[in-house]
């Protein structure tokens, strides 16, 4: 089973001992919003001969489920902790190689629901979407359809201008506040489709340049 308790305060440091996947760092309002802690029950399979090493192996077999979609579970975990081997022994089959084990543990899942709203950085600026990415993680995409209603496309600085306001610009950079529209997935990686915000949109610039930027700015090089 899957107990779920909402995650009131994500900036608060966690008490435990966790492990999660690097570079997932959530904070602030938005972010929490996102995320869901469970305690769930999962079955895992492991070799006889990784046995000598149970914690380890369960360990492992649980950060290999980091990062991808999780259907059971609810979201995308992103760390788990308090970890319970629920089996004291485990049957073995000729036919069968792996030992299924039982445990518990708690997952911190990504899990964004639609109408909540999101932070992201704008990663890729196209004709046709406005690409973004969540805390370094999670892609989000706004495609041309949300973006066509009060913008236009300036091909020459590759950005998305506002059609009243041309202070107003989606570009490279930028870390904008939207809303989730619906949560797609392919291959258990998920993908956010976003709406754009009501009001104007504030200028705030990421520290940090985004990796589309850099291949951007490289790219207008050699073609010079």
């Amino acid at each position: 089973g899957v107990e779920r308790r909402s995650v009131a305060d994500m900036g608060k440091k966690r008490e435990r001992e966790s492990v999660g996947a690097e570079g997932v760092v959530p904070g602030g309002d938005s972010a929490s919003s996102m995320f869901t802690e469970v305690r769930a029950q999962v079955s895992l399979k492991l070799m006889p001969e990784r046995i000598a090493d149970v914690d380890g192996a369960v360990r492992k077999e649980l950060s290999a489920m980091l990062l991808r979609l999780d259907h059971h579970l609810g979201g995308v975990p992103v760390t788990f902790s308090k970890v319970k081997i629920l089996d004291s022994s485990a049957p073995l089959f000729d036919d069968h190689p792996q030992i299924l084990i039982d445990v518990a543990a708690d997952f911190l899942l990504f899990a964004p629901q639609p109408g909540q709203t999101i932070s992201g950085v704008v990663n890729n600026v196209a004709d046709d979407s406005l690409g973004l990415l969540i805390l370094d993680t999670f892609n989000a995409v706004i495609p041309i359809e949300q973006l066509s209603k009060s913008f236009r496309y300036d091909a020459p600085n590759t950005r998305w201008v506002h059609a009243s306001d041309e202070e107003q610009t989606l570009e490279l950079g930028l870390i904008l506040d939207f809303r989730c529209a619906e949560v797609k997935s392919a291959d258990r990686v998920i993908q956010v489709m976003g709406k754009l915000p009501k009001g104007k949109i504030p200028r705030r610039m990421a520290a940090v340049i985004p990796v589309m930027q850099i291949q951007h700015e490289e790219e207008a090089e050699e073609a010079a």
